[in-house]
């Protein structure tokens, strides 16, 4: 019986031929946005990160909050919509969703149902353009490992 990261790998991988043989956008980094796992496990790589301290994540509280009332609005998961803006926003945009999980790998792949209006992406882009970016990308020591 095949471990579950093998299944995730090999579903990965149909995704990857899907896309490229029928044009669909299933591929582009999603780590600096992480809505819907911005609060991570104890476990999660961001807890090391500056820009995801506990005062970083309370300054992007308010774009969580907003993803979460268009997903409610739409009966979707925050990442489907987070995942539909970027697919929405330039066709050359494909979203990387991370997850070592199967069933997050199926909610994600959902995001290419979820219906954006025009408004929707109207103000999602202005939610998006009031967000500061508080804190580094890397600690110090993730950052002296960095192209070593």
């Amino acid at each position: 019986m095949p471990s579950k990261s093998t299944e995730v790998s090999q579903i990965v991988l149909r995704v990857v031929d899907i896309s490229l043989r029928s044009e669909l956008n299933f591929l582009a980094p999603l780590r600096d946005y992480g809505y819907a796992r911005l609060l991570g496990g104890r476990t999660d790589f961001r807890n090391t990160v500056p820009r995801f301290s506990p005062e970083n994540r309370k300054a992007k509280m308010a774009m969580v909050d907003f993803v979460k009332r268009i997903a409610t609005e739409k009966q979707v998961r925050p990442a489907q919509v987070a995942l539909a803006w970027l697919l929405a926003r330039q066709p050359w945009i494909v979203p990387i969703p991370g997850t070592t999980k199967l069933h997050r790998l199926e909610e994600n792949l959902g995001a290419v149902n979820v219906q954006l209006t025009p408004d929707d992406l109207r103000e999602i882009e202005q939610a998006s353009s009031q967000i500061e970016i508080h804190g580094d990308r890397y600690s110090a020591a993730n950052l002296a490992t960095i192209d070593r």
